[in-house]
């Protein structure tokens, strides 16, 4: 499931700005950039909730929309 997650929250972010980098979520986030780089490369993070609140936050859309969008990509067999 990571990587579908992972998926919809760069697609999120990518489509919000594409100038919005990685950098603008670990801020949010208070986390290293590489942290947020793993997780948008399919590594399950610790924290992964604290991710996703920081791209919804960032973001300006739910979590829940971030991971119904995973459910999603998932259901389409989407190879994210």
């Amino acid at each position: 499931m990571i990587k579908y997650l992972a998926a919809a929250a760069r697609e999120a972010r990518e489509q919000a700005d594409p100038r919005r980098k990685i950098i603008h979520i670990a801020v949010v986030a208070d986390m290293d950039p590489s942290t947020i780089w793993r997780f948008e490369h399919g590594h399950w993070p610790r924290n992964a909730d604290e991710i996703i609140a920081a791209y919804a936050e960032e973001l300006d859309v739910t979590s829940r929309e971030l991971w119904e969008r995973a459910l999603q990509l998932w259901a389409n067999g989407n190879d994210a």
